[in-house]
């Protein structure tokens, strides 16, 4: 069951106007009466609730005004601001701002608001500086003449007050264009430019009257029209699709080009054959049958030999063309990735800020090119990897002084291209990765006991931390600790990037993460191969070598088989054993066949039956209803319209190691059936009730909600609940005095709370960590994946 975004918007309106209004008869209420602190507290968790549910649905106009008629409000509360005339005209002029904002969202427009100038106007007052109201601003702008329609013929037009004109616009230089490199951008709606630095037209200046023209210098330009044009991305993804038509087409005239030369091949034989058997009859009267059947198939086949070589050349000449053409086609998704990197700034700066540190970020290889699509899969994980190294990595400036650093750290991001991939690196000069912490961690959540983890090597106590729920965090908030961080990364990276991830710590001195991406998820080279007669294709991006060796190669190694390639001794597994195919077969060949896969650090040595050919390749996604596939990352068509399986190399290599038990078994990933979890949802505000219970029960939870604190409590009291997800702002009883009472309630000590709430400050979270809440999510950062991985965390999938 999809979240429907757009029901919660409606619903949302309809619980937003009941705020708005409560807020607008409050504050007429606090003219009459202003000591009346129950009516202030009032309005101010009304514009708390706003800003809270606003930010959850992603309507940040109406959460940014929101935002700051809370800010405006609490320091009211507190004493520091009088609520005047202005500042209550204020108030009201946004409580239309959002009205208006809450049309337009149900009706799916832009809002007839100009909210940044609102914001500006809501920050002033917050500062204590002059501001002004729209309405007047709107006076002082309000023409002196209005019309409504368009003069008709022969009406006179009327006449406007100075103040009315509108300025005359300046006319244009005249700028010759110089020639340059293209660039390619995209904005925010979704268009990818390619814009041209070429000028505006000049206008051509009319005669006065009775006055002839004096003849114009003449200007030199080098065209009319730009060379560039603004296109639709999903044009470009249409585009994209037809090129992977086109290169599917391509691979099928491939093997039509073979199929005719066998049949070119054969009828030469065949000819040979009754040229012979001709001979072999001149003396019984066939002979002269032969000869006419010889010159006749001669003809067909000489004919047949020239068509074949007209065809060959005139498509091997075409791939020139369509080689040309798909590497054009690509290009045009293809942006810097600058676009993401540069957004990286201000979120260091924000982080650094809020946990006390100094931190620059260097920024190297920023034009590097990447399709746009991976660019805005990326984003996330690069995200993850950034918090992490601000909260993980980098030490407060006294610590780093006490350790002979600088008391600012650095964040070094950085992209190149390598052969056929793009390296993307996230490195810090950090206090780096405790692998015995790790180890503590994996002991305290019964990953594994201690002599299991004493016998993993240093590669394989890394892997734990890209287990899903595996973190050495106190409390799990928006920024890191989740326990989903990591996890997502890899996640992100493999099976939708079909790159990989890796970690290289520097204990001490920082750490380094590594991700491999290809250059486009559209095409791809390949591998194709043959095991117990099926076909199936690697990407060439994790094949490292390929050999034909002799089964006296194969070694045993504490029971496991394993190949020595130039003094490395490898796993040797069969990957028909891997893929589980019914006609497996052991060796019986005096050669094998084998590929070198490399994932991450991992590298194994798979047994074939036969390599094929190597091609390339359109990649076929899985599609929503597979969604994942154990060993499997998409699908392709080959030249003879066979579709067959595109391997998952990362899954692949996790596989063979399960197989060969090369890791401890409780480290699979084993999926139990267990029973129906129940939660209990709390918040005053009923649509935000409604969309956290929509989204868990989409994901087959059971819920529960209750309207505040006390009927939470009262609720739990009487009922068990495996998980609990509370606000903090609610009447009776706010949320850190529920998850209290709760710790203290037998039933509920070791009971999961999950805190959601608009409060972002540093000091509520650490309040949070003091109640004992097992997460901290902010509404700024509230979405369904969030939420839902969070919960996985503390109590596991369902």
């Amino acid at each position: 069951m999809a979240f429907d975004r757009m029901a919660f918007v409606k619903k949302f309106s309809i619980e937003a106007r009941e705020h708005i209004e409560k807020i607008t008869n409050g504050l007429m209420e606090l003219e009459k009466n202003p000591q009346n602190a129950e009516i202030l507290n009032e309005i101010f968790r009304s514009a708390h609730t706003l800003k809270g549910s606003a930010r959850m649905l992603k309507l940040l106009d109406i959460n940014q005004v929101a935002h700051k008629m809370e800010d405006l409000l609490g320091l009211v509360k507190e004493g520091k601001l009088t609520l005047n005339a202005e500042i209550t005209d204020l108030l009201l002029e946004n409580c239309d701002v959002i009205d208006e904002c809450l049309s337009a969202a149900v009706e799916e427009r832009s809002a007839n608001e100009n909210i940044e100038q609102q914001v500006e106007q809501l920050e002033k007052a917050l500062r204590g500086e002059q501001f002004q109201l729209k309405a007047t601003k709107k006076a002082a702008t309000k023409p002196a003449v209005t019309s409504a329609e368009p003069p008709k013929a022969g009406d006179t037009a009327p006449t406007s007050s100075p103040a009315s004109k509108a300025p005359v616009p300046e006319t244009p230089k005249t700028v010759v264009p110089q020639p340059g490199p293209e660039k390619k951008e995209v904005d925010q709606a979704g268009t990818t430019s390619v814009p041209t630095d070429l000028p505006d037209l000049p206008r051509a200046s009319e005669p006065e009257k009775g006055k002839t023209a004096k003849a114009q210098p003449k200007i030199e330009t080098k065209s009319l029209v730009d060379d560039t044009i603004r296109i639709s991305t999903v044009r470009l993804d249409n585009l994209i699709k037809v090129l992977g038509e086109i290169v599917l087409d391509r691979a099928k005239q491939d093997q039509r080009v073979r199929e005719m030369n066998q049949v070119f091949t054969e009828a030469k034989a065949l000819q040979e054959t009754i040229k012979t058997v001709g001979i072999e009859h001149q003396t019984n009267g066939l002979g002269r049958l032969f000869d006419n059947m010889n010159s006749t198939v001669s003809n067909l086949v000489e004919a047949s030999g020239r068509l074949f070589q007209k065809f060959r050349d005139d498509f091997f000449h075409s791939q020139t063309f369509v080689d040309q053409i798909k590497d054009d086609v690509l290009a045009l998704r293809m942006i810097p990735i600058s676009t993401i990197f540069n957004t990286y700034q201000r979120t260091v700066r924000g982080l650094a800020r809020e946990f006390g540190k100094k931190i620059n970020l260097e920024i190297i290889g920023e034009t590097t090119e990447l399709d746009k699509k991976m660019i805005e899969d990326l984003n996330d994980p690069l995200v993850h990897l950034i918090r992490n190294a601000i909260d993980h990595g980098i030490e407060e400036p006294e610590e780093r002084v006490g350790k002979g650093k600088s008391e600012t750290g650095l964040i070094r991001l950085s992209a190149r291209q390598g052969r056929g991939t793009i390296i993307i690196e996230i490195e810090d000069d950090g206090r780096g990765i405790d692998l015995d912490r790790i180890k503590d961690t994996a002991l305290r959540k019964k990953i594994a006991t201690a002599e299991e983890l004493a016998e993993l090597s240093r590669e394989r106590l890394l892997e734990l931390l890209f287990m899903p729920g595996f973190s050495t965090s106190r409390i799990i908030t928006d920024i890191s600790g989740r326990g989903v961080g990591l996890d997502v990364v890899k996640r992100n990276v493999e099976d939708k990037l079909k790159g990989t991830v890796q970690i290289t710590p520097r204990q001490g001195y920082g750490t380094l993460f590594t991700i491999s991406l290809p250059i486009t998820l559209t095409t791809t080279q390949a591998l194709v191969i043959k095991i117990s007669g099926q076909r199936f294709v690697i990407p060439y991006s994790y094949v490292e070598e390929t050999h034909y060796r002799s089964p006296k190669d194969i070694i045993k190694v504490v029971d496991k088989t394993a190949i020595n390639v130039r003094d490395k001794i490898l796993p040797l597994v069969f990957l028909g054993r891997v893929l589980n195919l019914p006609d497996f077969k052991e060796i019986t060949d005096e050669v094998i066949t084998t590929v070198i896969l490399r994932s991450n650090q991992d590298r194994m040595v798979f047994i074939v039956d036969e390599i094929i050919d190597e091609q390339e390749i359109v990649i076929k996604p899985m599609g929503s209803v597979l969604h994942k596939v154990a060993n499997l990352s998409g699908f392709t068509i080959l030249g003879d319209g066979e579709i067959v399986s595109i391997l998952h190399v990362p899954d692949l290599i996790l596989s063979a190691r399960l197989l060969a038990e090369a890791v401890p078994a409780h480290l699979r990933k084993l999926k139990k059936k267990i029973e129906k979890q129940r939660i209990l949802v709390v918040d005053d505000s009923l649509n935000t009730r409604e969309v956290e219970k929509n989204i868990l029960e989409a994901h087959d939870y059971e819920v529960e909600v209750a309207v505040d604190g006390q009927d939470a409590f009262e609720i739990a009291d009487q009922k068990e609940f495996d998980l609990v997800v509370t606000d903090i702002e609610m009447p009776r009883m706010n949320g850190f005095e529920l998850t209290k009472r709760l710790r203290n309630h037998e039933r509920y000590k070791n009971t999961p709370i999950i805190i959601v709430t608009s409060r972002d400050k540093e000091e509520d979270k650490r309040k949070g960590i003091e109640i004992g809440a097992d997460a901290y999510i902010t509404k700024s950062a509230f979405d369904e994946n969030n939420l839902i991985d969070t919960i996985e965390t503390l109590i596991g999938p369902v």
